[in-house]
């Protein structure tokens, strides 16, 4: 098995993975639909508003990117392949999921403006549109081109990060993995507010660097991106893969 078969056969898991999850988001966005009808046949002038498509393709790209690499590392290693190229082939198993998502989250605005057309007091949002479009459910085709290369940035983090925590893990010992378990929320809900005063100033900058335009979140995400996939590939390279 080389680099292109053991591509193909991630290939495959992707595109499974995001015909599923196209699915289960059709189903959703059917259901909201037929409640903005309801509020609208009811004489309501609510708004009914939906914006879980990007949440929902981050969570699954961060959830791929835990479960995948420990069983993928095994079974490449298993079948003659080096670890290098088992990490290279988790990129572009991760750079074609994310294009996959990212299409689709161009067809999920594009249908949410046909949409809007009959169903007046439904709002469908998506990452682009939420933070540099005012929230506009139609755009254009260059704000479609920026909204598209976000997506890629945005989901290969989560899918690196994803990648982090599952390889953290697997080579801390029970102890530690509790430790760090435990630490995570404490850092949340403790450590930020505490150290916040001590970087809201850079982070306030950041903050307003990002705001600017898409490509300046768009250069921090493939920062943080590259980062994180350097350090794993560091952890992969010297990982001691059990059960070999």
């Amino acid at each position: 098995m080389n680099l292109r078969a053991a591509s193909l056969y991630k290939s495959k898991n992707a595109l499974k993975s995001a015909g599923a999850y196209f699915i289960v988001l059709l189903l959703i966005l059917l259901a909201v639909i037929a409640i903005a009808r309801i509020n609208v046949s009811n004489g309501g002038s609510s708004y009914v508003t939906f914006s879980g498509y990007t949440i929902g393709a981050w969570v699954m790209m961060l959830v791929m990117g835990i479960t995948a690499i420990r069983e993928d590392l095994r079974f490449f290693i298993q079948n003659g392949i080096g670890r290098r190229t088992a990490f290279v082939t988790q990129w572009v198993a991760a750079l074609e999921l994310a294009v996959l998502l990212a299409v689709g989250g161009q067809l999920f605005q594009f249908l949410a403006n046909a949409i809007a057309q009959s169903v007046p007091n439904i709002r469908i949002g998506e990452l682009y549109s939420m933070l540099y479009a005012q929230g506009a459910m139609s755009l254009s085709l260059w704000q479609h081109v920026e909204s598209f290369v976000l997506y890629l940035g945005f989901l290969l983090m989560a899918y690196m990060g994803g990648m982090f925590f599952s390889l953290l893990f697997y080579v801390l010992n029970k102890t530690m993995q509790v430790v760090i378990a435990v630490s995570i929320p404490f850092l949340l809900f403790v450590g930020i507010p505490f150290l916040w005063p001590y970087f809201s100033a850079p982070l306030t900058a950041l903050y307003q660097f990002c705001s600017v335009n898409s490509w300046n979140l768009l250069l921090v995400f493939l920062i943080i991106t590259a980062v994180i996939g350097a350090v794993n590939g560091l952890i992969t390279r010297r990982i001691h893969i059990r059960g070999l």
